[in-house]
């Protein structure tokens, strides 16, 4: 390998950047200073320069070596992290399970760590934050469109169209409110852990609030809701609870 005024020209080249002094000497443990494409002067030594063809500085390098590493993972098996593998994923579930006798998430230092993060981050579990949950509706899979009667397009899940179907019969659609923004939420405890609360439909002018289940939840979390119930008529509002069957049809309303 000759090192050479071309060849170091060609390699600064490749990453916009510019040589601005002629050397007497050309060799691989030269010094080279140059000018990055973004305007930082930097010095590496030739050798390396030939070897990583990465003629920027520190910060610009990182960044270009990062997004090859990413090209190359995407190239060869589709993902830009290692760590998205999934022989890789279960290499470190294998490795924690070995080490602690459990899975990763499950130990006490990374569960602290998480809940410490989320307290900073939105003041308690995620799916307790109001920005986090409207983020959620308007992105979720799990959310389907209603068309209302004047054509506007609003987000359900479960049963709820169906509720829609018979409220447009009650109510004029702008006495309709639906969705986390438009909706209060309600602070409920599980013995002594806060929760919040975020009702399926709000009918502002009757202060009254629906919430929709099918008779497998109402089963399966009697408990819950009875104490979303009390939460939501102590914050002053009329609550009620539509149940459904597995058919769809309502056969049930409860009044509290």
């Amino acid at each position: 390998m000759k090192y050479t005024r071309e060849l170091l020209e060609s390699i600064l080249a490749e990453g916009g950047a510019s040589i601005p002094v002629e050397y007497p000497n050309y060799n691989q443990r030269l010094k080279v200073t140059f000018t990055c494409s973004c305007g930082l002067a930097t010095t590496k030594r030739f050798e390396m320069l030939q070897v990583y063809r990465l003629p920027y500085c520190e910060e610009c390098s990182l960044k270009k070596a990062t997004e090859r590493s990413k090209k190359a993972l995407m190239d060869k098996y589709g993902v830009e992290n290692p760590g998205e593998l999934d022989d890789v994923k279960q290499k470190i579930k294998q490795t924690f399970i070995n080490t602690y006798g459990m899975h990763p998430k499950k130990t006490k230092g990374v569960q602290d760590k998480w809940k410490a993060t989320c307290l900073e981050k939105y003041g308690g579990h995620p799916n307790q934050n109001s920005d986090v949950q409207i983020k959620s509706e308007s992105n979720s899979y799990n959310y389907k469109d209603y068309m209302m009667p004047s054509g506007s397009i609003v987000r359900y899940q479960g049963y709820e169209n169906v509720a829609l179907d018979e409220l447009v019969q009650l109510y004029e659609e702008e006495e309709i409110s639906i969705g986390r923004s438009n909706i209060p939420s309600i602070d409920y405890y599980l013995g002594d852990v806060k929760h919040v609360y975020f009702p399926d439909f709000f009918i502002k002018h009757e202060n009254k609030i629906i919430e929709v289940k099918s008779e497998w939840t109402i089963q399966l979390r009697r408990g819950n809701v009875e104490e979303k119930a009390v939460a939501t008529k102590k914050a002053g509002y009329k609550y009620e609870i539509w149940v459904y069957s597995d058919k769809k049809v309502k056969v049930e309303t409860k009044i509290y």
